[in-house]
């Protein structure tokens, strides 16, 4: 088969390498690539594939868990329907001949772009790929190559530049190359001169970051009182509204907390407070015209920064107009409905299936049929992340009743298990009408009584007998409809219970106090033991604490006992979930060991 175009490789290499405008890696890739049709069954050239794939890595790789640990790692990675991985590029394609080509390729080309790349590559993969040290001369190609296009301004992305910069200077460090060190010093201080915009803090925040602090990098102290300078600059520029400036409240965030972490060091708390303060004087006067809930978000994470540098006054003074921005906040929130048809035909036979059979069998299927399995939740967040994928890729803010943010959650990229607990909130919440129908049918069709039904939890060996008469009333409550009463008897009771699964699976659960004493742990301190996972697997102790615990979830037991809960959160849907839990807990046995003369032959029963 033809190739699409009938320049040869060397050709195309040579054209690219003598432009004077800047480029980038990936032009040069693409060059490579369209010199062979995507078609062409034929074997790839070795030379081809060694030139496609090395403009394809992406350098400086965050993504370890699907990198190799190196310093360029692959440009996309994916995982097929058969569940294995995919790379590209992938690291088996870096064999040792494409090693050996890239050596030859890095002192032979004249492009500094080009020099830094194969150089870069033969540095960061040898060892992975042979086992052995790469020759000690690449990496002194790719600092100078480095040096060189952020000199002559060859690339076409500031951003890769300061990467590159950055990377060379921790190898000349590395290496123990004062020399290099220097030149690097010099060109990184020079290269942020040269692209620096105050709106953009990324162009000027490496110059600082670095140089800053690094023992092996000699800075005079002219050079110091520049960088210095140079942010104090910044931050005034950006913070000031005068002659029409607006403000940048996160590129003086930028400066500002790099200058308190210089001032901070020299004990010089007076110049702390004061850029601290200044930087959160453009996020206050921001808020000032900004939707409640933004306002909210912003000033929180400026007290934050506030509380971590030891302003507490200011950090106090912020928390108090957070909670005066709740009302206005929680005001400016707008219903979420959706709508489902159910007939009473469908209806009734979901309810005939979930409670057949005698009222043993039912209140199983029930306590296993409600637990939330977490691979079932993990599986629909992916799936409505493919569907809105903007909704899930950007951060989300949990308010209370009174509009005071009480958690954050990140994307599903970075807080999977936070995505995680906030769905399952969901769902135990839209299935509260299918719950409440069973339980109504179930009473109803076995006439259940408080006594029956506290007997039937209490088999467990969970509930002692001086804990059964308030098990009993809670439970009362609960069938003669006194949700409120019911909610307060029994989450301590449930929570008691899980104490002592605790302890009768071998945790602990008490822990030291400031009084030379021991407290017992909290609820969801238990909740997070080890034991419990062991003997329930990781779906129940998720389930409580997102039903009892955990902030991102419903955080039942935290809002009623701390006094904080509204009163239209005593329903019966969550006094269902409550009961559901004690379905769940009625389901555990206590091991019999085996009587003598059966341990051979006998069986173990739970």
């Amino acid at each position: 088969m033809n190739t699409p175009s009938s320049k040869s490789l060397k050709d195309t290499l040579a054209e690219i390498e003598a432009r004077t405008e800047p480029l980038s890696e990936h032009e040069v890739s693409d060059a490579v690539r369209r010199l062979r049709d995507k078609d062409d069954p034929s074997p790839q050239p070795m030379e081809w594939l060694a030139e496609a794939i090395a403009f394809d890595f992406m350098e400086d790789y965050r993504d370890k868990d699907t990198g190799w640990g190196t310093y360029f790692g692959p440009m996309a990675t994916g995982t097929c329907k058969d569940g294995t991985r995919w790379e590209l590029p992938s690291l088996k394609s870096v064999t040792p001949d494409v090693l050996d080509y890239w050596v030859i390729r890095a002192r032979e080309a004249r492009n500094p772009i080009f020099k830094a790349r194969y150089a870069g590559l033969v540095w960061a993969f040898t060892n992975p790929v042979t086992g052995e040290a790469a020759p000690a001369e690449m990496a002194w190609i790719r600092i100078d190559s480095v040096i060189a296009v952020a000199v002559s301004g060859a690339h076409k992305y500031e951003t890769e530049v300061i990467k590159q910069l950055r990377h060379a200077i921790q190898l000349a460090v590395s290496l123990n190359d004062p020399d290099r060190v220097e030149r690097l010093r010099d060109g990184i201080l020079a290269y942020g001169d040269k692209v620096a915009e105050d709106d953009k803090p990324g162009l000027w925040c490496f110059v600082y970051d670095s140089l800053w602090n690094q023992k092996k990098v000699p800075l005079t102290d002219a050079q110091k009182s520049k960088i210095i300078n140079d942010l104090e600059g910044r931050l005034d520029r950006v913070s000031d509204t005068s002659a029409g400036r607006s403000l940048d409240p996160w590129s003086a965030e930028a400066a500002a907390v790099r200058l308190a972490k210089h001032y901070r060091a020299e004990g010089r708390a007076d110049d702390v407070k004061r850029v601290l303060l200044k930087y959160g004087a453009t996020f206050e006067k921001m808020a000032e015209h900004a939707a409640a809930m933004l306002a909210q978000a912003w000033l929180q994470q400026v007290q934050q920064v506030y509380r971590d540098f030891g302003l507490k006054e200011d950090a106090e003074r912020l928390l108090r107009r957070i909670g005066e921005l709740g009302p206005k906040a929680y005001g400016e929130l707008k219903p979420v409905s959706t709508e489902m048809t159910i007939t009473k035909e469908e209806m009734d036979g979901y309810v005939q299936e979930m409670t057949e059979g005698d009222l043993e069998a039912a209140l199983g299927r029930i306590a296993v049929h409600y637990l939330p399995r977490k691979d079932q939740v993990e599986k629909q967040i992916k799936e409505l992340a493919a569907e809105h994928p903007l909704t899930f890729l950007v951060q989300a803010q949990i308010v209370d009743h009174k509009g005071r943010p009480t958690a954050t959650v990140g994307s599903v990229e970075h807080d999977l298990v936070g995505r995680v607990i906030m769905q399952m909130a969901q769902n135990i919440q839209f299935e509260a009408v299918f719950v409440r129908q069973v339980m109504i049918a179930l009473v109803n069709k076995y006439a259940i009584t408080h006594e029956a039904l506290t007997e039937y939890v209490s088999r467990a060996p969970l509930f002692d007998d001086n804990g059964k008469a308030i098990l009993g009333r809670g439970i009362k409550a609960y069938l003669d409809g006194d949700v409120l009463v019911a909610i307060h008897v029994l989450i301590p009771q449930i929570e008691n219970a899980i104490r002592t699964l605790v302890a009768m699976s071998g945790g602990t659960v008490l822990k030291p106090n400031r009084s030379g004493g021991m407290d017992l742990k909290t609820f969801d301190e238990l909740l997070c033991d080890e034991c419990l996972s062991a003997g329930f697997g990781d779906d129940v102790p998720l389930y409580l604490r997102v039903l009892f615990t955990d902030r991102r979830g419903i955080n039942l037991r935290n809002r009623v006992f701390h006094g904080i809960a509204p009163a239209s959160i005593f329903n019966l849907a969550f006094a269902d979930r409550v009961v559901h839990v004690l379905l769940i807990l009625a389901q555990v046995r206590k091991k019999e060991k085996p009587a003598a003369g059966e341990r051979n032959g006998g069986e173990d029963r739970e």
